[in-house]
């Protein structure tokens, strides 16, 4: 199983304290996940917070429901099983999905934070 990465960056106005502050509280995923992935926090509250943190999620990808666990990282690291239909699938539509799901949560980072 290959381990694809990838990586996002986005430029704030807003101080360290406050960028930090909102990016370590796990509820705020749930805000930065685009509505048509249905994504919801299974992990009972209150949430662990902060690098290092792990919890578990769900969502669907393609019709299919998800159950999800992520540990918080400044990357996106992740792997398809399923040996070579498993590489086509990342190809076709995980990639594109996952650079799909960062537009999203850029424009919603600016929108809540500010622009640069």
């Amino acid at each position: 199983m290959r381990e694809e990465l990838f990586i996002s960056q986005q430029d704030l106005a807003q101080p360290r304290e406050v960028v930090f502050r909102f990016f370590a509280d796990p509820a705020n995923l749930e805000r930065l996940t685009p509505p048509w992935l249905g994504f919801s926090i299974r992990t009972p509250a209150p949430l662990p917070q902060g690098e290092g943190a792990v919890f578990d999620y769900q969502l669907n990808v393609r019709g299919m429901r998800l159950h999800w666990r992520t540990l918080i990282e400044y990357r996106v690291r992740y792997r398809v099983g399923w040996g070579f239909l498993g590489r086509l699938v990342t190809a076709l539509w995980v990639k594109p999905d996952v650079a799909r799901i960062f537009e999203y949560r850029k424009a919603t980072i600016a929108r809540l934070l500010g622009p640069a």
